[in-house]
């Protein structure tokens, strides 16, 4: 709060500003769904709370994957509901392949909420129909309608009403990748000049693969937000690339100075002062051309040697552990250089970037290629979806069977994107948002007689809700949203409102059900116990060594090597 002169000008907080953003939509778009009597108008709450991100660009980009994320799901269940209408086991099996692949793609997407909606907005929509398919094209429609109205609404209120832009993001993400690469290249540079064993960084290398994601994002925002951005993407997008390359060699000089041991690495190569003095430039000078508007110098590059005669006198460990960090050297000079290059080209909207035609080829490569943990992860969700389905047919009476599939396939496709989530301390969040809400559900709700009264009571509801989940666990957007879904499905606000305390004691007691069967399918088919994962990564390790030896990868070295043995 300012003083000026007699006046007292408030100044609310950046998490205020949005809870009002995220309670003001709620209000708003309840109120139209309810004034057009729409059947489900809880489902345009679920769009507003899933769209609410911290950014304006975060939440535009929400908005479009949302939508067409939306329009997939419900094309893919109108074919399968039309497909296979009478046989349950053929319509499960092609379900299962539908949502498994929408899985095995948001692992490595860009876009992986629009892979999240293309898979749980199929199994709403089978829940929404009771069942009966010949509801899913009117239910479908209306899904549509309410998806678009919430998200329409949130998007309004988030340009017109404090718009939180991710321009500045952009910039400070920049810098802090860029300091903490500059951090972690210092102390890697200290190593080789000491005798002592290298140690690795560990907690400095957490910091620069989370600074190196924060800038990522970033790019990705600021594209949505900033026409700025928008129209040098591509410079941005490569920019994005080689940071990463840099930060990539930075953890493996680091590696490799972990195999050097007591060995004084500097001993070993010509010029190396000279080019540990041009990298401390350039990644020095990085966080200068985004903070303070630097004009950007053209890297010269550095050569290294390596002191043959010295590494005769080598063992064969250490001359192999020497001729690794010479490369990775190399390769650092020349990913700091092309980061520099990158620079220039945002500032004068230059096109180094066609000097690497593979980013994006690379990027649709790594979706559509095989791996074994992102099919682990796909088979984890499948078998938990069965496991609710089999309960579904086979026990008699069981309790909201449908909605247990549907909550089992959206909380597993949620958790497959954030796999080391710990799922007891996600079930407790899940049953508070189911918990908090139901006082105000049986002994406010029947009291309000007028939409004044209800959207009042809307705005102070999740105005609180979304205030302290911001303030308490603005670095885990996952419980945020669970926060604020959760109280939308007990309220179930409608036209025709009914208050069931059998319905609400049966979503509650759901829950445990359906964390129970995600516990038992986490550890179905592959477990994650770390011993087994390393295993696997030892034997992946040697497999690699083996084909690298076999296919002489290192015959540019030839005479390196020639010279060592």
């Amino acid at each position: 709060m300012l003083n000026i002169g007699s006046e007292r000008v408030v100044s609310l907080s950046r998490n205020a500003k949005e809870s009002i953003k995220v309670a003001g939509a709620l209000v708003i778009a309840y109120g139209i769904a309810l004034s057009l009597d729409w059947d489900k108008p809880y489902w345009a709450g679920f769009a507003v709370a899933v769209c609410s991100q911290i950014n304006l660009g975060q939440s535009l980009g929400r908005v479009l994957m949302r939508v067409f994320g939306t329009l997939l799901a419900l094309l893919a269940a109108w074919i399968i509901f039309a497909v296979f209408p009478q046989d349950r086991w053929l319509f499960m099996v092609s379900l299962s392949l539908w949502i498994g692949a929408c899985i095995y793609f948001l692992q490595r997407s860009h876009y992986e909420y629009f892979w999240i909606v293309s898979a749980f907005v199929t199994l709403v929509l089978w829940n929404a129909t009771g069942g009966d398919f010949t509801l899913s094209f009117e239910k479908g429609i209306f899904r549509i309608q309410e998806t678009v109205l919430g998200v329409v609404v949130y998007s309004l209120v988030a340009v017109l009403i404090w718009p939180n832009r991710s321009r500045g993001e952009l910039d400070t993400a920049s810098t802090a990748l860029a300091a903490a690469q500059h951090r972690f290249g210092t102390r890697c540079f200290a190593q080789l000049y000491s005798q002592e064993e290298a140690k690795e960084l560990s907690q400095h290398r957490l910091e620069i693969l989370q600074a190196d994601t924060r800038l990522r994002t970033a790019v990705d925002d600021a594209s949505f937000d900033s026409y700025e951005i928008w129209e040098c993407r591509r410079q941005w997008r490569h920019y994005g690339h080689r940071a990463t390359a840099v930060t990539q060699a930075l953890l493996k000089l680091d590696e490799s100075l972990a195999l050097s041991r007591q060995l004084r690495v500097a001993n070993f190569f010509a010029n190396l002062d000279e080019l540990l003095e041009e990298l401390n430039r350039r990644l020095t000078r990085l966080q200068m051309y985004f903070s303070e508007e630097k004009a950007v110098e053209t890297p010269v590059k550095k050569k290294i040697e390596i002191k043959l005669d010295r590494v005769k006198t080598l063992s064969t460990f250490d001359a192999a552990a020497l001729t690794v960090t010479y490369q990775k050297l190399k390769e650092l000079e020349l990913e700091t250089r092309s980061l520099v290059i990158s620079v220039q080209d945002i500032r004068a909207f230059g096109q180094s970037y066609l000097g690497y035609p593979n980013e994006v080829k690379i990027q649709w490569l790594g979706i559509l290629m095989p791996d074994p943990d992102r099919i682990a992860s796909v088979l984890r969700v499948v078998v938990a979806i069965w496991i609710a389905y089999l309960a579904y047919i086979f026990i008699p009476d069981m309790i909201d069977g449908l909605l247990v599939i549907t909550l089992t396939g959206v909380l597993g496709s949620l958790l497959s994107t954030s796999p080391m989530t710990n799922l007891s301390t996600t079930c407790l969040y899940t049953v508070i948002a189911c918990i908090i809400p139901a006082p105000f559900y049986f002994f406010l709700l029947p009291k309000l007689s007028s939409y004044y009264m209800l959207g009042s009571f809307i705005f102070i509801f999740f105005f609180s809700v979304s205030f302290i989940t911001l303030e308490f666990f603005e670095d885990q957007p996952l419980v945020r949203m669970i926060m604020l879904l959760f109280p939308n499905n007990v309220f179930n606000l409608a036209n025709h409102q009914t208050y069931d305390f059998l319905n609400y004691a049966n979503l509650l007691f759901t829950v445990p059900i359906i964390f129970t069967i995600l516990a038992i399918s986490k550890n179905i088919p592959f477990s994650l116990r770390p011993e087994n994962k390393f295993k696997q990564t030892i034997k992946r390790f040697f497999h690699s060594a083996a084909y690298l030896i076999s296919t002489g990868a290192f015959k540019n070295n030839k005479k390196l090597l020639l010279s060592i043995g």
